[in-house]
């Protein structure tokens, strides 16, 4: 159980980390 769910969370959660941090720099760089 806890291995099937540990790789499907902890890649979302990289994917979700990259995609905001991505969003955060573009909103900055086009605000300023």
């Amino acid at each position: 159980m806890k291995s099937m769910f540990t790789r499907p969370a902890s890649e979302y959660a990289a994917v979700l980390l990259s995609v905001f941090s991505v969003v955060s720099f573009l909103l900055i760089w086009f605000t300023h």
